[in-house]
């Protein structure tokens, strides 16, 4: 499995940056490259998000032979038990505002953490030397598992810790969410296909912290958002 380099894991979660990563992804890797497209079911309180998540892979797997099916990771139970102070696992809770605290408690301890080693395993299996996944330290700024300094030392674990190096790659880590977008219109990818708010009602709720950057995002550049 080591031999067979540059296929890549991708982490797909039906947000618009996961979104962007992949069709960044799509782009540039050659056909005889796999891409093995994943998404974590961890008890999340917008699991509505799975649905979104498979439209944008059958988005890409009608147009790249390259793209395989999405892989669903169940680890529900762990979450569940081990964080029941945020409000994404523990739907009981209000969803807390980054401008009301430092910290909010949509914050999820150690859940990329967990996402980047069930990636790895998973790279390990299928000769994969690149994980990718769509976290960002612009829009996201007080999350710590967002930041360039744990990808990179996550990336050291990894490598250290599986039988060959593996890459991790972030292609919207450094851009505020408005150049995701536009990242996104350029390479044609499907967000209309996308679900950004943190909360799980039939349309986003426009007031959480996630619903609230798109929504901005998408009024600096003068654009209609196509998912609405």
């Amino acid at each position: 499995m080591a031999g067979q380099k540059s296929n890549t894991i991708v982490l797909v979660s039906g947000g618009l940056d996961s979104a962007v990563c992949l069709a960044a992804i799509c782009a540039s890797d050659p056909e005889d490259c796999k891409i093995f497209p994943v998404f974590f079911y961890y008890g999340q309180r917008n699991a509505k998000e799975c649905f979104y998540a498979d439209a944008v892979v059958q988005h890409y797997r009608d147009l790249h032979r390259n793209v395989q099916e999405l892989k669903y990771i169940h680890i529900r139970n762990l979450f569940r038990q081990l964080v029941v102070s945020s409000s994404i696992t523990n739907p009981s809770l209000p969803l807390e505002k980054k401008k009301d605290v430092a910290l909010p408690n949509t914050f999820v301890p150690g859940r990329n953490i967990i996402f980047l080693a069930c990636m790895a395993s998973y790279a390990e299996e299928v000769g994969a030397d690149r994980i990718c996944i769509g976290v960002n330290s612009v829009s996201t700024p007080g999350y710590p598992d967002c930041r360039a300094e744990f990808i990179f030392k996550m990336g050291l674990a990894i490598t250290a810790g599986t039988s060959f190096p593996k890459k991790i790659s972030t292609p919207v880590g450094h851009m505020s969410k408005a150049e995701t977008i536009k990242l996104g219109l350029k390479l044609n990818a499907p967000l209309k296909f996308t679900w950004s708010c943190h909360d799980n009602g039939k349309l986003p709720c426009g007031k959480c912290d996630s619903c609230e950057s798109r929504m901005e995002a998408f009024e600096e550049l003068g654009l209609p958002d196509p998912a609405l």
